[in-house]
């Protein structure tokens, strides 16, 4: 969101955002899509339940994930923290 106001409103409004989640089972479309929404209104959530997929992309933009099973049936999740520009 700051970058894209820095970059000024001509600019800004060539750029698509886009947000994956790592965490399918609780980023439901419903709760995802809002969440994303409240920093840039356009922006696009994705989501997948086909790791193999999910797995491909992250390793694409040479990001890293992991959701864990914790013995007390809680959920870890861990990424890294990664924004990657695209140009046409």
């Amino acid at each position: 969101k700051a970058a894209l106001a820095r970059i000024g409103a001509s600019r800004a409004s060539r750029v698509s955002l886009v947000f994956i989640t790592i965490d399918p089972d609780r980023d439901r479309g419903s709760v995802l899509r809002p969440y994303v929404r409240s920093f840039v209104r356009n922006a696009t959530a994705l989501r997948t339940t086909d790791d193999h997929r999910l797995r491909a992309v992250a390793d694409a933009f040479g990001a890293d994930y992991s959701v864990t099973k914790l013995a007390d049936g809680d959920e870890e999740v861990s990424h890294t923290r990664t924004i990657s520009a695209v140009d046409d």
